[in-house]
């Protein structure tokens, strides 16, 4: 077995086996591939496409480059939100702390430096003496005791996933709808997260530009989950200008200060409450959609969720004091 059959195989529309898919991850990832090979191999992957059972084993190879992480010892139900698109999300940060509150088990894995806009951890970095890369010990620590979690450190988790996707970006195949599906749940089976919400935005803001093809999407995510073990649901929104009020960092987590004080830009409300509305669900707290936005918004009225934003604040390096 060798890169060249794997690619001439591809290039010809055939199946890769289990084996082939391993061995190319395996071996990609300890360097013995060079880049314009797995340009090659990648390229036939996008023009020809993965059948079920490539997809699967694609997902699962990345998944095994690296650490896997059992957290099964916190929860049986960790739930986890990724968007893909949009400028001005600060939608994570003020979910984490309104599912805290509500007794569910709420991390959030965040790569640095992502696009146009701020990731998750970049905005909450924007706090000075905040720690974002804490160990996976740490972060399965503070899920344990708070049920709320971020890090940035998970160099370790699916290298392959990081070392695929930046060639993706390189040769411009960073669009592959199976490829993007493969990328995300390589890394949700490698932490075991069971219960994934994906908020898929289409609109100018948006690398996905309308709503057909997030449709589209969304059902291969679906199905991709099904495929990796993992619940999926997806909301899909419109975003034709930046989510909010803010962009920047540090002013968006103003932004979400006053959110969770209950001070919401109508955009950011509806989204907030759609997307929690479902992981409430997801997570067996609640039967439909109009009990799980009562409990989301108690949350917020009640002051619970402010409570377990300023934990997360301090349990990642300072103490909170969140004044109006």
């Amino acid at each position: 077995m060798n890169i060249i059959s794997l690619l001439t195989k591809k290039r010809k529309k055939g199946k890769l086996s289990k084996e082939e898919i391993e061995y190319f991850v395996k071996e990609y990832s300890r360097g013995n591939i060079e880049d314009y090979q797995a340009t090659g191999l990648v390229m036939a992957m996008c023009i020809n496409g993965l059948d079920k059972e490539e997809l699967k084993d694609l997902m699962i190879a990345m998944a095994n480059s690296g650490e896997r992480i059992d957290t099964s010892d916190i929860s049986d139900c960790l739930v986890e939100k990724y968007s893909i698109g949009g400028v001005g999300d600060k939608i994570s940060l003020i979910l984490l702390p309104i599912l805290s509150a509500l007794d569910i088990t709420a991390g959030k894995l965040s790569h640095r430096g992502i696009g146009i806009s701020g990731s998750t951890a970049d905005k909450l970095s924007s706090i000075p003496k905040i720690k974002v890369d804490i160990s996976i010990d740490q972060y399965k620590e503070n899920l344990k005791k708070e049920k709320i979690a971020i890090t940035s450190n998970f160099i370790d988790i699916a290298p392959a996933e990081k070392l695929l996707y930046d060639l993706r970006r390189k040769i411009e195949c960073i669009d592959n709808l199976q490829l993007i599906a493969a990328s995300i749940m390589s890394r949700r089976i490698a932490v075991s997260t069971n219960k994934l919400l994906i908020n898929i935005q289409c609109g100018n803001g948006s690398p996905i530009k309308n709503y057909k093809d997030a449709k589209v999407i969304a059902r291969v995510l679906i199905d991709s989950g099904k495929l990796a073990g993992v619940e999926v649901r997806c909301v899909i929104s419109k975003v034709y200008e930046p989510l909010g009020k803010c962009i920047g960092n540090s002013i968006e987590i103003i932004e979400v200060i006053e959110a969770l004080k209950g001070y919401m830009e109508k955009d950011v409300e509806d989204l907030v409450y759609a997307i929690a509305s479902q992981m409430i669900i997801m997570a067996g707290k609640a039967k439909n959609v109009k009990e799980a936005e009562k409990m989301a918004r108690f949350a917020i009225k009640s002051g619970k969720a402010l409570e377990k934003f300023k934990k997360l604040i301090e349990i990642q390096g300072r103490k909170c004091r969140c004044y109006r």
